[in-house]
């Protein structure tokens, strides 16, 4: 892997985790925590389920 690649990788990593988080972003608290029947419950601890 060359270090041009790695950064390109980093710069793709950040552009889809902007895009993730866009979305929850527009709903409301409770929204995020309504149990959905995920793997992890909600889309609150799908997101942050590796804290």
């Amino acid at each position: 892997m060359t270090p041009e690649y790695a950064r390109a990788m980093a710069r793709y990593n950040r552009w889809m985790n902007d895009e993730l988080y866009a979305v929850p972003e527009r709903l409301t608290d409770a929204e995020r925590k309504d149990e959905r029947g995920a793997f992890f419950g909600s889309i609150h601890r799908t997101l942050n389920h590796t804290s």
